[in-house]
């Protein structure tokens, strides 16, 4: 009951604000001439072809990689294409699957992705 008593009567200390104009100087480095601009512009879309060029790259490369590893899989299941080729169709064309997944592995992972486009062009030809 002391205790409670003796902080009501302390009086509360008021926070002191002290104001001060502080001087500044205005700078703008983003006012760019229409020349920077689009010389910046030409870099950005630059880039963005690239970057677009590199997806459609891994995107075509994974494409072939699936069709490689979908068609191993079908030849030989009796439920999918295993029943509609020969023995030796079959093995022609799992011969040519592994020849592409191994070249992918290889000297092809960092092909262009006409080569990828060429190479699965191949294998789904007849």
């Amino acid at each position: 009951g002391d205790e409670s008593k003796k902080e009501e009567t302390k009086p509360e200390k008021k926070k002191k604000i002290k104001k001060t104009n502080l001087e500044f100087s205005e700078s703008r480095p983003l006012e760019w001439t229409k020349a920077e601009m689009d010389t910046y512009y030409e870099k950005e879309v630059s880039m963005s072809n690239i970057d677009r060029i590199v997806k459609e790259t891994a995107d075509m490369r994974n494409e072939l990689e699936s069709y490689v590893y979908d068609m191993r899989d079908k030849i030989i299941s009796e439920n999918q294409l295993g029943p509609y080729g020969t023995d030796s169709e079959k093995s022609a064309f799992s011969s040519a699957l592994e020849k592409t997944e191994n070249w992918l592995y290889e000297e092809g992972f960092d092909a262009k992705k006409s080569v990828y486009a060429d190479k699965l062009g191949a294998l789904k030809k007849p």
